[in-house]
């Protein structure tokens, strides 16, 4: 019984440590926007007029 439940532990700490993994390259960087860009960007009131 011993030896099962050592097993068991190792056998959770070693999946707990192996499915972290480093998601970090597929974050997307988010372009900043100069004023006039976002200006433009926006839709306005009066377009559809």
């Amino acid at each position: 019984m011993k030896k099962l439940f050592y097993l068991l532990t190792v056998f959770t700490l070693t999946a707990t440590a192996l499915s972290c993994s480093n998601d970090d390259d597929h974050l997307t960087v988010e372009e900043q926007l100069t004023p006039s860009q976002t200006l433009s960007s926006t839709p306005w009131q009066t377009t559809g007029a």
